[in-house]
């Protein structure tokens, strides 16, 4: 009469939900483990911001371009001298 109720006992641990991937399918069950980690859907923009974050070589470049784009609008403003017209008395004179 044991067995009966140890039966009974396990078939709750084994119950499984309709819906729920095989349990042999291990990609099947990681990626609803996935699905349930992240929640909500994410857009496409948005996965692929966080990958690029992730990517430590691309953000280096990021931050140079940005780097370099910046000095190129203000170089003109920052210069001591003006840009817009040539210092011809200077031309040939060397370095």
């Amino acid at each position: 009469m044991t067995d009966i109720a140890d039966s009974s006992e396990h078939a709750d641990e084994t119950a499984v939900e309709p819906g729920a991937p095989p349990v042999g399918d291990v990609e099947a069950t990681a990626a609803a483990a996935e699905m349930a980690a992240i929640g909500e859907f994410r857009s496409l923009r948005s996965d692929v911001w966080r990958q690029f974050k992730r990517h430590k070589g691309a953000m280096a470049g990021a931050f140079t371009l940005v780097v370099v784009v910046l000095l190129c609008l203000l170089g003109p403003v920052l210069l001591p001298f003006d840009t817009t017209s040539p210092d011809v008395s200077n031309a040939n004179r060397g370095a």
